[in-house]
Order: structure tokens, then sequence, then C-alpha cells
């Protein structure tokens, strides 16, 4: 069985890099699409805390450290891919259905109980 893919880039990725979906993924559409980056390869493993050069790229402006939580509503009644309901599944992503669109991102377990409220620009919410 051949499989068909669609190469996806956009302007931060590297001329020659991109990402391949399968055809039969594609079909999701209305569902989020999901990258998790493992510590093993994240930027923040490579940096060393200790030199000035690496801390500006570790310190944030809103002073945040460290994603806490990711929580997804999404307007559809589709059921989730696999992949999707396995995120969810193990707490990586919390998926809600309703409305409208949102991505609801908390940093440092939101102990500042401060919001950044991206709307209606974009359908984003950072709690920190």
């Amino acid at each position: 069985m051949v499989s068909h893919s669609t190469l996806y880039w956009s302007e931060w990725m590297r001329s020659q890099m991109s990402i391949s979906f399968a055809a039969e993924n594609l079909v999701n559409q209305e569902e989020p699409f999901c990258f998790i980056i493992p510590d093993s390869i994240a930027l923040t493993a490579w940096l060393d805390p200790s030199l000035t050069a690496h801390q500006k790229l570790i310190s944030h402006p809103l002073g945040v450290k460290k994603l806490t939580s990711v929580k997804i509503t999404i307007n559809s009644d589709k059921h989730l891919t696999d992949a999707m309901s396995l995120l969810s599944t193990h707490s990586a992503v919390a998926i809600e259905r309703g409305e409208p669109p949102l991505l609801e991102l908390t940093f440092d377990e939101g102990i500042s109980e401060k919001n950044l409220d991206a709307r209606p620009i974009l359908p984003i919410l950072l709690k920190y």
C-alpha cells in the first residue's frame, strides 16, 4: 500500500527542513496538530544556566520558567485520533469540547495568578 504525504513548512524552519504528514492524518484537520519535544532534545537541555549568554535564552520577559499545563478546547464532535487520545489520556494535554476553540497554557502552576489573553486576535490564553 502506498501512502501519500503532505509536507509542512513554516518561515521559522530552515529551508531544507519540513514535517511530513501522512495523507490519512490530514482528514482530521479539525483536530489540533500537537508536537511534543522530549526534554532530551529540548533547547534547555543544551544550555548551561551558569553562562550569562545562556541565561538570556533561558529567561522569559514574563518571568515564567516551566510550562505546567496545556488545555485545548476544540469545537468538533468528531472522535479524536489515537495519537490525540493518547496525549489526553496520559495528561500531557487536556482536551475539551466547547466553543470557541482555545489554547490555554499554564506556566509555573499559575502561581502569580496573572493572565495574558490574546483573544480575539489569537485563541490563546496564558496563565502564569
